[in-house]
């Protein structure tokens, strides 16, 4: 990670969930690398690094949201856990996202 960030210009594509799983702040990061994001994969989960449907985990998704939306980054909504099904997964983060 350090190399990659320190030893080239190369643009990034950030997933939240698994900054925040690191224990670092997803909007310190977006901010930190903002001229060298394309777009951010927005995700959901528990601190221990389990996913969750959007707005059912601890990770902070509203914020990353709108703080994307705020800088203009494009965003990637993944889930992928499959609870309790896809499709039901999948719906309980369209309907979140409408909260948004």
């Amino acid at each position: 990670y350090k190399d990659i960030i320190e030893k080239t210009s190369l643009f990034l594509e950030i997933d939240t969930f698994w900054v925040f799983h690191a224990g670092l702040d997803p909007i310190e990061t977006l901010e930190r690398y903002k001229d060298r994001l394309i777009c951010i994969h927005l995700k959901d989960g528990l601190a221990d690094g389990k996913g969750m449907p959007l707005g059912m985990g601890q990770a902070p998704v509203a914020a990353v949201h709108k703080k994307a939306i705020e800088m203009g980054i494009d965003i990637i909504v993944e889930s992928e856990t499959l609870t309790p099904s896809g499709v039901e997964e999948c719906a309980a983060c369209f309907e979140y996202l409408k909260t948004l």
